[in-house]
């Protein structure tokens, strides 16, 4: 007897609906994990960060793990029971935060398991957790355990352009939706991804680059800092400079260095100057806006100043944060 659930989930930022079937029959979890082993499992989204290590027994698994909450600023433990029929799995999760030892809640979640490499959380209902993306956990190397599978990853990150960032053996790489390699892991290190790239240190960390999820290189590892790029436009400190200028996809230096500090942190993960075709940059300590080409569409005035979100900007102005709007006008 079969029974076949269907479910929407954001998969690489793309809706999709995926098909599990639950079979008494054929289709059981021990198909895939036998009775004793254990493994490692990853979720990164911009919300929820956890690892879980689960033991597989006769009835499903068991396992701990630890976890963290960046809209909370919360770590927290895990302790977790799963009972399975077929391959769908009843989950009661602990959670211990681990600043004060309180236990704010025990859930009941369903958990779904598609093959060896990932299971999806068809089920999970967080007050302070709004995530962009399916709950998606995947196979990855156990930190605390000798690396015995050379192929898995030892970490992945959130997936943004249908694309995320892991690491093997120390050295970093992008890979796709179905977890195929379209950067190999030969990197120092790669930062989160916007607009299809991101920034890679090179060798030593002596200096970083930009690339694009197919592994291209737009800007050689040639810059003092870097961002990814937002409104196709990077910013960098060129070599041996302390002051941020702005380039093209071409590697073309369109706006000069000559800006003490740019804001770039504004919705993170992703590293993005600019939002809504403004940037926020200062001279002389003074915060003011310029345009993709350059130029200065907001004088510096300012103590401070964020980008813009939904035509309005926060800034430090008057001994007081006000809300702005792409005239400079005060706003509510």
């Amino acid at each position: 007897m079969k029974n076949t659930n269907n479910y929407n989930i954001l998969w690489g930022g793309l809706l999709a609906t995926i098909s599990i079937t639950a079979c008494q029959s054929d289709a059981h979890l021990h198909n895939s994990y036998q009775i004793g082993d254990k493994h490692c499992f990853l979720l990164h989204t911009k919300d929820m960060n956890e690892w879980i290590e689960i033991e597989f027994d006769a009835q499903g698994f068991a396992g701990q793990g630890q976890g963290y909450l960046p809209v909370a600023d919360k770590n927290y433990k895990i302790l977790l029971k799963g009972d399975c029929d077929g391959l769908n799995c009843k989950i009661n999760r602990q959670i211990t935060y681990l600043e004060n030892k309180s236990q704010p809640f025990s859930q009941e979640e369903e958990w779904l398991f598609g093959d060896k490499t990932q299971f999806v959380v068809a089920k999970r209902e967080i007050a302070t957790v709004q995530s962009e993306q399916a709950f998606i956990y995947r196979l990855f190397n156990c930190p605390q355990a000798a690396k015995k599978d050379s192929s898995l990853y030892d970490f992945i990150s959130h997936f943004n352009d249908g694309h995320a960032v892991v690491s093997q053996n120390g050295r970093f790489g992008i890979v796709d939706s179905n977890m195929k390699l379209t950067v190999n892991c030969i990197y120092p290190n790669i930062g989160d991804i916007n607009e299809g790239t991101a920034v890679f240190a090179g060798e030593n960390y002596a200096y970083v680059g930009i690339l694009d999820i197919k592994g291209q290189i737009i800007a050689p590892a040639q810059y003092e800092q870097a961002s990814n790029f937002s409104n196709n436009r990077a910013a960098v400190i060129p070599k041996g400079d302390t002051k941020w200028g702005f380039i093209n996809r071409k590697n073309e230096l369109v706006i000069p260095a000559q800006y003490n500090q740019i804001f770039l942190y504004e919705g993170l993960p992703e590293v993005r100057p600019f939002l809504e075709n403004l940037a926020p940059v200062t001279i002389d300590d003074l915060w003011g806006f310029i345009d993709t080409n350059g130029k200065t569409v907001i004088p510096f005035q300012y103590e401070h100043a964020k980008g813009f979100k939904e035509g309005k900007a926060h800034v430090f102005f008057q001994e007081k944060w006000q809300y702005i709007d792409k005239n400079g006008k005060i706003s509510d």
